[in-house]
This record gives structure tokens, C-alpha cells and sequence, in this order.
């Protein structure tokens, strides 16, 4: 949910803005107070308190976002590790949140190639038949898959944008929790299918065929 506000897929909540915007306890005595800083949120030369005040509360947001993360990955790291030990061959588990979807199933190493790893809403992995992988004196593997909703938002500057997109993982361990990489070549690739989040109405919008031009000069 942290995410939404972020990726610009809900609204802020007023709640979460209030506490953004609110003057600290130790804003008299915490001379390094990031709170207020207006540098920091200012939108180039746009130190308006309406900028101030929207771009304060992404900031908090995005530490709350940080620290969501962190606590999620250590909590999935301990869930594997349990049930890398506990699962049989053959046996799975999933963990089917609002937030994330999670399987862990535990295979034959002959089983990887062919293999489809199925996740929640039709989406799937597909793994090629001509999968090469690390060597491994194990005799079974432990096929980890994650799917997240709404991708997480993330720190990088760049123009991608992520705010309709899924995101899914693929994690392969063996016995002794060590994730093994995976080789495949360019005819026989690895098939991810996400399937759009149905909940997201896509705005109208224009077709336009790029392919034709008009030839006759333009003064």
C-alpha cells in the first residue's frame, strides 16, 4: 500500500500527509533536522509551501517505502530458509497476501528443465528445456517465485516508469540455501508472462500507425 501514493495509483491519505507536515517533538533542539530543510523538498527555485509541504510528504513516504522493503526481504529470507529445510521433494507451500504472492516448491534436479512455475492470475514462468545451471551436489532444488501487485518504487532518476507494472522473481536454491544461476541462450529464453493487474483501468488512448509516413516535402 506504501507504494500506491508513490507510483501515482492512489491518492495520499490525509493521515500520512498531516504526520508528514507535522512540526517535530526535537524540532527546536535537532539542528540537523532533515524536517526542515527546504532545500530538500523545494522544486528547483519552487519553494512555494504547497511544494514544500507535497514533496516533505514523498520523502517520508519513501523512507517508510525503504524500511517496508528491508523488513519484507529479511522476512521472505527467513521463510525460505525454513522451508528449505522442512519441505519434502514434491511438496510446495504459497503464501498468497494482498501485497505479495509467494511459492516455494521443492523438485528433482532432472525436473527444472520444462519446468512452468505458476503464480496467481494466470501469471507464469516458463523455464526452456535446454536449461543449464551451476554445478550442484544436490540431489534436489527448492524453486522460489514472488509476485508483488504493484512494483516497488524504486530510487533510480531514470525516465522508466514502473507504476503498471508487477513484479515477479525467480529464485533457484539448493540444499545448503545457496542460489544457484541459471544459463539459458537467446533461441531457448526463459518465458515470464505477467498478467496486467485487472483492479488498473488504463486511461483512453490514441492509435497512431508509426509505421506509414507522408513523402510530399512540408514548407
Amino acid at each position: 500500500a506504501i507504494n500506491g501514493p508513490l507510483q501515482q495509483r492512489t491518492n495520499v491519505l490525509d493521515l500520512d500527509f498531516s504526520r508528514a507536515n507535522t512540526l517535530p517533538s526535537d524540532y527546536d533542539t535537532d539542528l540537523e533536522s532533515v524536517w526542515s530543510n527546504p532545500n530538500l523538498f523545494a522544486d528547483g527555485n519552487d519553494f512555494s509551501w504547497e511544494t514544500i509541504e507535497k514533496n516533505r510528504n514523498i520523502y517520508y513516504q519513501k523512507q517508510a517505502a525503504n524500511q517496508i522493503c528491508t523488513e519484507v526481504e529479511q522476512t521472505i529470507s527467513l521463510i525460505s530458509s525454513a522451508l528449505n529445510i522442512h519441505l519434502n521433494l514434491d511438496q510446495s507451500l504459497t503464501i498468497n497476501t494482498s501485497s505479495i504472492f509467494m511459492s516455494m516448491e521443492t523438485i528433482s534436479v532432472d525436473s527444472l528443465s520444462n519446468k512452468s512455475v505458476e503464480q496467481i492470475g494466470e501469471a507464469r514462468i516458463q523455464m526452456p528445456s535446454n536449461l543449464q545451471f551451476s554445478a550442484t551436489n544436490s540431489s534436489s532444488l527448492s524453486v522460489q517465485s514472488i509476485m508483488q501487485p504493484l512494483a516497488s518504487y524504486g530510487n533510480s532518476q531514470s525516465d522508466l516508469k514502473t507504476n503498471l507494472s508487477r513484479s515477479m522473481s525467480l529464485s533457484i536454491l539448493d540444499q545448503d540455501k545457496n542460489e544457484i544461476s541459471i544459463r539459458t541462450d537467446f533461441d531457448n529464453p526463459i518465458e515470464i508472462i505477467i498478467i496486467r493487474d485487472s483492479n488498473f483501468i488504463i486511461p483512453p488512448m490514441a492509435l497512431q500507425n508509426v509505421t506509414s509516413f507522408d513523402s510530399n516535402p512540408h514548407n
